[in-house]
């Protein structure tokens, strides 16, 4: 949410890094609202999240789960 001005993105950096223990170094500052950095954020989740194992020939299985917060 980069296109606020009330956004720090080096603070939420800082806490994803404190909080969740990820390097948030390299995280790309989005904008959905302004189309800002969209493709960098689905090419790094193509990048860094590795397809699925199992047999193609099996059954399809899923997990759905769904979360609402307010």
């Amino acid at each position: 949410k980069i296109d606020l001005p009330s956004a720090e993105p080096e603070r939420v950096k800082e806490e994803i890094e404190d909080i969740i223990g990820l390097d948030a170094s390299d995280a790309p500052l989005i904008s959905a609202k302004m189309g800002t950095n969209i493709d960098e954020v689905l090419e790094q989740i193509i990048s860094k999240i590795p397809a699925p194992n199992g047999d193609p020939d099996a059954p399809l299985q899923a997990l759905i789960f769904d979360s609402i917060y307010d």
